[in-house]
């Protein structure tokens, strides 16, 4: 126990330094208002900065690195969800880009992750921002969607744990967000089997069954008319270095 005290009063008289402290809180803040108001470009600005006045997290380097991301992901989780970004997508997105930062073998490709997750978050918060809050129910819908998108969805299954009828949620969401339920459940999982062509080496046609579509083919079809591309295309074009996909 001693020699643990003295450790601790150690580590306290080096790294003492009120103002420095109080200048890195003052970053965290403002890097925080940013994710939270959905303003992408100086968030990302920001947070480069702060790199070079962050307190030693970890001896080692890399575990140094990894744990700052861990913590400002950590922080723009909550930043996001306060600009109205849903706990289950803000949470979602966090634990991806934790994992991956974890997985990553350098400064670069740690720090890398972070701002990913930053846009993100700040993208999403910048959507929600511009098309304005919607009433409980279609957002409770939306949230058992982006929850369940591997599932079947039924309008009345939704419509029943909400307590209103089908029709009413059907008319209401249609009203709300331009497009009929359906469509946003394919929406979601275009989205998100855009996100694992890029960020993952599944083939097409695992990603197709992952993300529940009844056949490739049919899976191909819509996300051609979403993105004018074709799954392969998509990948091809937009894929990173670090993932080399198995179907290419």
């Amino acid at each position: 126990m001693d020699q643990e005290y003295r450790e601790q009063v150690k580590f306290e008289l080096e790294t003492e330094d009120e103002e420095f402290y109080n200048h890195t809180y003052q970053e965290e803040r403002r890097i925080l208002d940013m994710v939270r108001m959905g303003e992408l470009e100086e968030a990302v600005r920001l947070s480069n900065e702060m790199d070079f006045h962050v307190a030693k997290l970890a001896f080692n380097e890399k575990a140094h690195w990894r744990n700052v991301v861990i913590v400002g992901v950590t922080l723009c989780t909550r930043a996001a969800i306060e600009g109205g970004l849903k706990p289950s997508v803000a949470y979602h997105i966090s634990d991806y880009y934790i994992i991956k930062a974890s997985e990553a073998r350098d400064k670069e490709s740690i720090l890398s992750c972070r701002t990913h997750a930053i846009k993100e978050f700040t993208k999403r918060v910048r959507e929600i921002r511009k098309k304005g809050r919607t009433s409980i129910y279609v957002e409770r819908c939306k949230d058992y969607v982006e929850q369940h998108f591997r599932e079947k969805i039924y309008l009345g299954h939704i419509a029943e744990n909400l307590g209103i009828s089908g029709s009413y949620l059907s008319r209401l969401f249609k009203k709300e967000t331009g497009i009929c339920l359906q469509d946003y459940v394919n929406d979601i999982r275009l989205h998100r089997a855009a996100h694992l062509l890029v960020y993952s080496d599944e083939t097409i046609p695992k990603i197709a069954a992952y993300v529940n579509f009844p056949s490739q083919s049919y899976f191909g079809k819509l996300f051609k008319e979403k993105t004018g591309r074709t799954p392969r295309q998509y990948r091809e074009e937009n894929k990173t270095p670090e993932f080399i996909p198995a179907d290419l």
